[in-house]
């Protein structure tokens, strides 16, 4: 990190997180709260470079060969949009899943309610 990109940060108000230089970590002390903060925020990161990992691996965002700017940016856009329509379906199909199995299982207690003895007697 240069010192130009430093003070655009300090002006900003953009906080760093990432490791101090050598030099600053030698004159600096960290306090328990600043360490929760750093440990917060590379919880966080972690799960952002997985998610850009996967894109990269199964939706192809490593191997971007298109020529115009705005033809990559629509590659990158339909990457992200297949990514989010998978998510929303695979809740959608966990939200049917658990309909069908309270569907089942009022129909079995309707059926044991008014018949006791035919789940019975196979």
């Amino acid at each position: 990190m240069t010192l130009g990109n430093k003070k655009f940060c300090a002006e900003n108000n953009i906080r760093l997180s990432g490791r101090p230089r050598k030099k600053q970590v030698e004159a600096e002390v960290q306090t328990a709260e600043q360490q929760e903060l750093f440990k917060s925020d590379l919880r966080k990161r972690s799960v952002i470079e997985g998610r850009i990992g996967t894109s990269k691996r199964k939706y192809g965002l490593d191997r971007i060969m298109t020529k115009l700017i705005e033809t990559s940016r629509t590659v990158i856009t339909m990457a992200f949009f297949v990514m989010n329509a998978e998510k929303v379906l695979r809740l959608l199909r966990l939200l049917l899943s658990i309909l069908v199995s309270v569907y089942i299982l009022m129909l079995y207690l309707l059926a044991s309610w008014r018949r006791p003895a035919l789940l019975w007697a196979a």
